[in-house]
């Protein structure tokens, strides 16, 4: 993969240059609501998806607001809020208030998307009153029907234009699996059988009010809600000697709460721009679990608690000249969490607490960055963008485990946009990109299901990449479309599981890997078989290589899924306000490596399909079914006594 890169980024950059002279009049294009009524859309998020060319990106969920901004703008401002995030305000955008959605087919410049190759910027109607409802019903398998409601409503509230939006949703997913373990030397060890339901019920509340004076932009959004997902499961397992029957019910209750603001103003020749958000999170975790070897039984209580604050704050000053624009800004981050573990087991009448390392911590983070961005329009065609970031960031933890570590990254961003010909557009781009730790990390974990405890490691520091990706975009029609994307990633940091200083296996920083890999998105208008129908096909392939500390041999990195495959077949039938579609996942492997074991998923392909009817006014009602072949995971655990080095 890498030598093919190699060849194809210089191949790229070559055929750029010679087409550099070239110039077209346009660079932006506008997409007025007429242009969508080839298609069935009902909120902007529909409408994004239809953009001819345009691949939605939605962000990313790293380090503060840094790189994550996606590649959709809302009335020419970045979102405020990361729960949720944009595709849930895109949702609560009806239609018909978006006056149209212009795009940007070069380099995005400073601002709040730096570096992308394309942006959409929704421009809405002002002072728009619209409600609109949305019913879906889901089935998985032969299981009853389960059904999500959704409900958002658009009004003027004084000068202030606001969207609101409400969600709903009860859903089971029944699933079968099949496991067999087998030992270092390959002997078999036993067969599993495995019934599983999931259970998640959700109410979420999230709006938007904003409003322009003058030159002067305002935005405030907020986000409440809570959501409970309860998986219950029946494992079955059959050795030669016995029979163990496993009971494990969980029950996950999460509650959020978050506002954000957004406030932009010029001053002299700059433009100022204030950003920030305060994010609240409580989460629990009740387990019940019961083992059954033969007639002994076992019983286990784990009782989990965390409360986290995420406040965020960004603030930058934007010039633009004729030709080009500059940035310059801070943003401060404080983040805390403090999390609680109880673990009780009881055999033969007897009961005693699990001591986990790391069971009960508090962590505090600190963050300041400083950044600089420069961008340049070298014709009407042709783009350049270069930023550099400087954050220094302070992790302490307290409680059973205690550290305290600063960190110094230098984050540097390049990207060359050009556009070959009206119909194909290119890009390189090259950055580093610091991931924010999940606290959860910092503390003890249990996990009944797989029999795996999971220390906390009070030492971890985040991990980050290099990535550098070469982007090409052939649109040879509205309906047509080709996008590949070639990438390369040098990782350094990064997380995988080891034995830490207290002696327990957990998550820890493992050193550095290389993942390469291929994306193609293909966008086929099907109108020669299938009236206004379409066909949208997404494949990704990677290689990875990471230097195993404890085998001491090259191997994939943790959750790599190869390859991945996705498919629709969508077909509007405007004159009847009528729409279905059949979707298919394909084959994948995914594999995770522990200390002393080795497990590899192989998923089966899948299909669902859907139907909608849009015949009622403002209301959407859309059936789902999913599971039609009934499709099967297989996992298979490997063991190795003490550890996968097999000594």
């Amino acid at each position: 993969m890498l030598s093919k890169l190699r060849v194809v980024a210089p191949l790229f950059l070559s055929i750029t240059c010679c087409f550099s002279s070239l110039t077209y009049a346009e660079k932006r294009e506008r997409y007025d609501p007429s242009f969508f009524t080839v298609y069935s859309v009902q909120t902007a998020f529909d409408m994004v998806n239809r953009l001819p060319g345009f691949k939605v990106d939605l962000g990313k969920s790293v380090r503060g607001f840094s790189g994550g901004a996606g590649n959709i703008l809302i009335d020419g401002a970045r979102l405020s809020a990361k729960s949720g995030g944009l595709k849930e305000a895109l949702l609560r955008i009806p239609a018909q208030q978006v006056a149209y959605i212009e795009i940007n087919r070069s380099a995005s410049g400073v601002g709040d998307a730096p570096g992308k190759a394309m942006v959409a910027n929704i421009v809405r109607v002002p002072q728009l009153q619209a409600g609109q409802y949305s019913i879906t019903l889901s089935k998985a398998g032969q299981d009853v029907l389960f059904p999500e409601a959704q409900i958002s409503y658009v009004t003027q509230l004084g000068q202030w234009q606001s969207n609101f939006k409400g969600d709903i949703k009860f859903k089971d997913i029944p699933s079968q699996s099949e496991y067999e373990l087998t030992s270092q030397a390959g002997r078999h060890l036993n067969n599993a059988t495995e019934v599983k339901k999931e259970s998640l019920n959700e109410i979420f509340i999230s709006g938007d009010a904003s409003r322009q004076q003058q030159d002067e932009q305002q935005q405030f959004t907020f986000r409440v809600g809570k959501s409970q997902y309860r998986p219950q499961l029946q494992r079955t397992t059959t050795t030669l000697n016995s029979i163990e029957v496993l009971h494990n019910d969980r029950d996950s209750v999460y509650h959020t709460a978050e506002a954000g603001f957004n406030w932009s103003l010029p001053v002299a020749n700059w433009r100022l721009k204030h950003l920030g958000i305060v994010n609240f999170t409580h989460w629990t975790v009740d387990r019940q679990t019961e083992a059954f070897i033969d007639t002994m039984p076992r019983y286990e209580n784990y009782d989990f608690q965390r409360n986290k604050w995420e406040s965020i704050y960004r603030g930058t000053a934007q010039k633009k000249h004729t030709k080009s624009s500059q940035e310059l800004g801070v943003e401060l981050t404080y983040n805390y969490a403090n999390n609680n573990t109880r673990y009780l087991k009881t055999q033969n009448n007897v009961q005693q607490v699990v001591q986990l390392p790391a069971a009960n911590v508090e962590i505090k983070e600190q963050r300041a960055e400083v950044f600089y961005n420069h961008a340049w329009q070298l014709d009407s065609t042709t783009g350049f963008n270069a930023g550099i970031a400087l954050e220094h960031s302070s992790i302490e933890v307290k409680g059973d485990a205690s550290n305290q570590d600063d960190y110094l990254f230098i984050k540097p961003s390049l990207a060359y946009s050009h556009q070959l010909t009206p119909k194909w557009q290119g890009q390189v781009q090259f950055n580093r990109v610091v991931n924010q730790l999940s606290f959860k990390l910092f503390a003890a974990q249990s996990n009944a299901e797989a029999n795996r405890q999971q220390a906390g490691n009070p030492a971890l520091k985040p991990d980050s990449y290099y990535r550098l990706s070469v982007d090409s975009n052939y649109q040879l029609s509205d309906k047509n479309v080709i996008k590949m994307t070639l990438f390369g990633q040098w990782h350094q940091d990064g997380l995988e599981y080891q034995i830490l200083p207290s002696g327990a296996e957990g998550i820890a920083n493992g050193g550095n890997a290389r993942v390469m890999g291929i994306n193609l998105d293909v966008s086929l208008g099907l109108d020669f078989v299938l009236p206004n129908g379409v066909m949208d096909i997404e494949f990704t392939t990677q290689k990875s290589s990471y230097s195993d500390p404890i085998t001491l041999t090259d191997r994939a990195i943790n959750q790599q899924q190869r390859p991945t495959l996705k498919a629709q077949i969508r077909q509007d039938i405007i004159a009847h306000d009528f729409s279905w579609g059949v979707n298919y996942i394909g084959k994948n492997t995914r594999q995770n490596y522990y200390v002393s074991e080795y497990v590899e998923l192989k998923e089966q392909e899948d299909f669902d399909a859907f139907i909608e009817y849009k015949g009622f006014g403002s209301s959407v009602i859309t059936f789902t079914v999913s599971q039609l072949n009934r499709a099967q995971s297989m996992q298979y655990r490997h063991f190795y006594s003490p550890n996968r080095s097999g000594f």
